[in-house]
């Protein structure tokens, strides 16, 4: 089956390259040609346009592209063998909204895309409900107004609609672009043609000794074309004499966390020991495999500096034998004030006390200082960011007749080659992506 258009819009003309029997490539070398009276009105709304590009096998989307639309040529990569459709309308920014590549390329969790531009609809419903809704709000608002000629109109055009919206509903559903974009902004054209891969267009199974090297590590989706499998390929065995140092390294870092941790195993413990707390566990120092730390003192007793330890006999007469009992007892609180604990904390309390003083002073006499000297380009700052901000706002006239010349070179339309390109939009990413069309085929899934 030839590559043919399906749907014909005057604004918007796909160009495919297709060989003597109708057939095109697995990478779809695709051009697009736009009426001057569209280029017009793009230039004349000053936004940056993009063309939207959806493939889609058996009623299903298979892939999606935005390539800015004065580019004027890309390349598309077909996902499975047979007939598909690609569809193509103009998207921008609107007001107030995202950008157009975050709304149209964002995805879930799952991968799958959260705009859904294709789907089952009635051509033209989506208008004429948004233009109704506007006019019944209109009319609300002003219908206790006294009648004039504007509202007798506004109405009359509501009528119609209402009209319209009846026979709307009762046309049959069919698939393609939506027209009822909310997020962005698009043109009422598009376009669309049918494409006929086959089979044979696809890369063949690559060898076993790429397979493997292309999937030893774990990516995280597979492999969409040959550069592709020959790139990770290439990364694996370019890795694979540097696996064992890594290994080696790694091994190195987790010792010497390991080492760390019972540094610090001990430095706990040394701490406890100079509060004098008792009946420290220390097989979190010695056991290899014991992470732990709270193991420590987990089972403590009282400190040494503040209890003393008495071992009381408790005599049973009627049994005739007796046993010792281990208790703690509050030391003469003149030892415990000489204590190290004691006399340490004191220590460090005044010398926080006299650096917090002098910080204060300090703090006093230079904080007014530096605040003086910094205000004057704090204010230059912020004269500089308001002048800027106030000259992006401004769409110039400058800006609106670049983006007319870009547009006005897509009118004359051509092959869907690079060498028929004017010079001017043979971009580097274009010569890569034809470079690539050429010598790398994708696989078929």
């Amino acid at each position: 089956m030839s590559a043919q258009t399906t749907q014909q819009a005057p604004a918007i003309e796909l160009i495919v390259e297709q060989d003597k029997e109708g057939q095109v490539a697995a990478n779809v070398p695709l051009r697009w040609k736009i009426s001057p009276e569209m280029a017009q009105n793009l230039a004349q709304k000053g936004v940056e346009p993009f063309m939207l590009l959806i493939i889609a096998n058996d009623g299903y989307e298979t892939d999606r592209y935005l390539v800015p639309l004065k580019v004027g040529m890309t390349f598309l990569q077909m996902r499975r063998p047979g007939t598909g459709t690609i569809y193509a309308t103009i998207v921008w920014q609107k007001d107030g909204e995202d950008s157009v590549k975050k709304i149209v390329l964002r995805k879930d969790d799952y991968g799958n895309y959260m705009f859904e531009p294709l789907r089952w609809f009635k051509p033209g419903l989506a208008a004429v409900e948004r233009r109704l809704d506007e006019l019944i709000e209109i009319v609300r608002l002003h219908d206790t107004d006294e009648e004039s000629t504007a509202l007798a109109s506004l109405k009359s055009e509501r009528k119609q609609l209402r009209a319209q919206l009846e026979i709307l509903l009762n046309q049959e559903e069919v698939f393609g672009l939506f027209d009822g974009f909310r997020a962005i902004e698009r043109s009422t054209e598009s376009d669309q043609i049918n494409i006929e891969v086959p089979e044979a267009m696809f890369a063949a199974d690559p060898p076993r000794w790429m397979t493997w090297l292309g999937t030893f590590y774990k990516w995280p989706r597979k492999a969409q074309d040959q550069c592709d499998l020959r790139r990770r390929a290439l990364l694996t065995a370019a890795s694979l004499p540097f696996v064992v140092p890594i290994v080696v390294v790694l091994g190195v870092i987790v010792g010497a966390g390991w080492l760390a941790f019972k540094l610090v195993a001990v430095l706990v413990t040394a701490v406890l020991l100079f509060f004098g707390v008792r009946n420290l566990d220390y097989s979190v120092i010695y056991e290899w495999d014991n992470f732990e730390l709270g193991d420590i003192w987990r089972y403590t007793e009282p400190s040494f500096w503040l209890y003393k330890k008495v071992i009381v006999e408790v005599e049973q007469p009627h049994a005739n034998h007796s046993y010792t009992v281990t208790k703690y007892e509050p030391r003469n609180l003149a030892f415990t004030w000489i204590s190290p604990p004691v006399l340490v904390f004191f220590v460090s309390l005044q010398l926080i006390l006299n650096g917090f003083a002098m910080s204060s002073l300090l703090y006093g006499i230079g904080f007014p200082v530096v605040l003086a000297l910094l205000t004057p380009f704090f204010a230059k700052w912020l004269k500089r960011r308001k002048a800027g901000a106030s000259k992006e706002s401004v769409i110039t006239e400058e800006k609106r007749s670049k983006l007319e010349h870009e547009l006005i070179l897509l009118t004359a339309g051509g092959s869907a080659k690079l060498s028929d390109l004017p010079t001017g939009q043979r971009t580097v990413r274009l010569r890569y992506l034809n470079l690539k069309a050429t010598v790398c085929k994708p696989f078929a899934r």
